[in-house]
This record gives structure tokens, C-alpha cells and sequence, in this order.
């Protein structure tokens, strides 16, 4: 069941988070059924997070790279280019514990990275070629890398 009392959603705050970063990167028609002058804060900042609304405007040839166990967790890597140049990539762990890995760049065709952007909190990650990445349990990020 996806609801609960007053129609209000029974995922967690990282589901949700999941499920925007899903459908922001690959660009699915985004609807809200919804009193919108009722919305939780939640709510209302995943819908109006401008680097993630980007992301759903520029993104362009969404797919997966791969799916795997890391450290006995399993995690899920899409990427996608954008429009204006540069590459998203968004991470999920789709595990039923807490994550930390280092994601290699590599592993969706990226060199020579200059600047990476962590999307939802919109925190600037040094350039490197890897970025250490903590998930929750059910958890995603989404990064521009430039």
C-alpha cells in the first residue's frame, strides 16, 4: 500500500527522495494529485528543488550502467548526459541497510571532471575521479559532474 491516512504517502522521506531522483533523471511526466496549499515541507521541497527540476529539463539519453552488490548491499547507477554539457549520474541503494562506497567515475565513461555538484543538497565535491557516497537504506543522490 502506497498511502496511509489522508492519502498521504507510507514511504519514507529517502523512498521519496528515490523516487524523484528516478523519475527526474530519466524524465517521466511529473504529476501531483494534490491540495497543494496542504503539502508538507518535504513534499514541497522535493517538488521545487531547482538543480533537480534541471536535471529532469536537461537530461538526455537516460539508462542504467549497472546494478550490484556492494559490500553486500545491492546499488543501482544511471547516468545521463545533459543538455548544456556535462553528465548526471544519480545512485540508489536499493538495499535494506545503510551504504558507504566510493563510486568510480569511470564506471559511466567520465574523465577529466572539473566540478561535481551533489543535486538535492547542493553541496560542491572536489574533483576526482571518485565520490564517496553514503546512502541510507532505500536512499539516492543525484550529482552534475562538469
Amino acid at each position: 500500500q502506497d498511502y496511509g491516512p489522508d492519502n498521504r504517502t507510507a514511504f519514507t522521506a529517502d523512498e521519496q527522495v528515490t523516487m524523484m531522483t528516478l523519475w527526474s533523471i530519466f524524465r517521466a511526466p511529473l504529476m501531483i494529485g494534490s491540495e497543494l496549499t496542504k503539502l508538507d515541507d518535504l513534499t514541497l521541497r522535493l517538488l521545487t528543488n531547482k538543480r533537480i527540476l534541471s536535471m529532469h529539463k536537461k537530461a538526455r539519453h537516460s539508462h542504467p550502467v549497472w546494478r550490484k552488490e556492494i559490500n553486500g548491499i545491492e546499488h543501482i547507477l544511471w547516468t545521463a548526459a545533459c543538455a548544456n554539457g556535462g553528465a548526471y549520474l544519480a545512485v540508489f541503494n536499493v538495499g535494506d541497510a545503510d551504504s558507504s562506497f566510493s563510486l568510480c567515475l569511470a564506471d559511466a565513461e567520465l574523465q577529466n571532471v572539473t566540478k561535481i555538484t551533489e543535486l538535492w543538497s547542493g553541496e560542491e565535491l572536489p574533483a576526482a575521479p571518485e565520490i564517496q557516497v553514503a546512502l541510507n537504506s532505500h536512499g539516492a543522490k543525484a550529482y552534475y559532474i562538469r
